[in-house]
């Protein structure tokens, strides 16, 4: 619009130079129609050449905003596929094309539809019509600023809602972390004592990769969704049938320190911790606030119906808010059981290196394949977009 308006406005200005031309065409015998259709020959080129040139720089444009996306976020954009210059796209830009030609063909018919021949041909004119056009022209600016003002505060805003999405506390340090989804078959790993020593298995293997710092696992890598979730109670409270959900979350015991997530208070879980040991869980501050504003949580214990049975868990540990869900959503509270208790089959690999950590993920599916080929292997990344 702002494009249309700013050389809609040239047009006008180039038509009172040529108000002695017009004036001198219609006196040779030019009718109405015949200076009618020059100037809508004229528009409809300045239409289609700025129409090409917007075309070929839209195109280099999505080009360019295509390599500029992460692959992880491209893998979770299917609906990329049907952005493009397509048939739409194409009907829309010739239908503006439209539009443009007729304003730029109907501003000087406008002015010299009311041109008398004489005042054209008279020199140094400076008739009440020259003047009315002028203010029209003025008129012509104020509405192109105006839409250029009211552009300006919305890529603003825009800009501002970016900038506080890429400054949003995670909660955790998402440089130099790589992951991998693993499924261990359960077909293979039938009971505790072998998935166990696959996890094992696994954190050695990963180990001895060059660069690697620390090796965890989890249910579900952060900045992904407030789910799934768990219906909790608190032993000792009265219970009115309220819902208590909180984010569920089942790690290993180096997990949390390879996401370098603080510890706010008590201790984090330990690899001796399995199913023949009393149940402990770990809580982020959100939940702290949330159920125990004014008490100390370590040592109490969370019910839930954790595999379908009613179990206790003991609070052993309050960590940071780890930003588990959206980048634009508040942090829920969340809760963290040990993987060696719930023996997940399904379970993402986290990494955390000295080097590159994309230049790690070739290495490390073919290091989890080295352990077992019959285990699943799949969404290699880094966890650099989430910063």
């Amino acid at each position: 619009m702002i494009a249309c308006v700013n050389v809609a406005s040239l047009v006008l200005v180039r038509s009172e130079s040529r108000r002695r031309e017009i004036a001198v065409r219609g006196a040779l015998g030019a009718s109405p129609a015949r200076l009618l259709r020059q100037f809508v020959t004229e528009g409809l080129l300045l239409a289609l050449m700025g129409s090409l040139a917007a075309v070929f720089v839209a195109g280099g444009l999505m080009k360019l905003l295509a390599r500029l996306l992460p692959k992880d976020i491209v893998a979770d954009m299917p609906f990329r596929g049907g952005v493009g210059f397509n048939a739409h796209a194409a009907l829309f830009a010739a239908f503006v094309a439209l539009l443009a030609a007729l304003l730029l063909a109907v501003t000087p018919t406008l002015r010299f539809y009311f041109l008398k021949v004489r005042e054209g041909l008279a020199e140094g004119d400076r008739s009440a019509s020259g003047g009315l056009w002028r203010k029209l022209g003025a008129n012509m600016v104020v509405a192109e600023l105006a839409v250029a003002v009211v552009l300006l505060a919305g890529v603003g805003l825009l800009g501002q809602s970016l900038y506080r999405l890429l400054h949003v506390p995670l909660g955790f340090d998402p440089n130099h972390l790589a992951t991998l989804e693993v499924t261990a078959p359960s077909a293979i790993f039938k009971n505790s004592q072998q998935t166990l020593q696959l996890y094992r298995e696994i954190v050695r293997s990963a180990s001895r990769l060059p660069g690697v710092e620390s090796v965890g696992f989890s249910s579900m890598v952060p900045v992904q969704c407030d789910c799934p979730v768990d219906w909790i109670t608190f032993p000792g409270r009265p219970f009115r049938g309220e819902h208590n959900t909180v984010n569920e979350r089942h790690v290993s015991a180096d997990y949390l320190p390879t996401l370098k997530a603080g510890l706010v208070r008590g201790r984090l879980f330990t690899d001796a911790e399995d199913e023949s040991t009393p149940g402990v869980v770990v809580i982020n501050q959100g939940l702290a606030r949330k159920f125990f504003p004014s008490e100390n949580p370590i040592g109490q214990s969370i019910g839930d119906y954790e595999g379908g049975h009613p179990s206790l868990h003991e609070i052993i540990g309050i960590v940071d808010d780890v930003r588990e869900g959206p980048l634009d959503a508040d942090v829920s509270p969340a809760e963290y059981f040990s993987m060696n208790q719930t023996l997940d089959h399904d379970f993402d690999l986290v990494l955390r290196t000295r080097r590159d950590a994309a230049a790690l993920l070739p290495t490390l599916a073919n290091a989890v394949h080295g352990i077992d080929p019959n285990l699943g292997v799949s969404d290699e990344g880094t966890m650099k977009w989430a910063d």
